[in-house]
């Protein structure tokens, strides 16, 4: 497990693609829970993950334990890190063109 987490660290971009692998996690369940809908489990990857990122943003102007403290950090991606956006657009990009592919 250890070689495995600092083959992962190595690198950024392969944690963003990591993201791909949970965005399966969050998707299907969506997709089942909501009458087998791909726009809405492609709505539920989207929500996860900017509500995810957006907290990170605010745990990291706020400082654990104080999430209340930046409630006006992390709406918008232009307030977040470039890695953040690109954990944001990896998974996002991939349900939206899985909901594009099924049109």
């Amino acid at each position: 497990m250890k070689l495995l987490m600092a083959w992962l660290a190595a690198k950024r971009w392969r944690l963003s693609v990591l993201h791909l692998i949970e965005m399966w996690v969050v998707w299907l369940p969506c997709y089942f829970l909501f009458g087998q809908s791909i726009q809405a489990a492609t709505a539920g990857v989207w929500a996860w993950y900017w509500s995810r990122k957006m907290t990170e943003v605010r745990a990291l102007v706020a400082g654990p334990g104080h999430l209340t403290a930046a409630w006006k950090a992390g709406w918008f991606p232009w307030q977040w890190s470039r890695d953040l956006q690109i954990d944001f657009a990896v998974p996002a990009v991939a349900s939206l063109g899985i909901a594009l592919w099924a049109l």
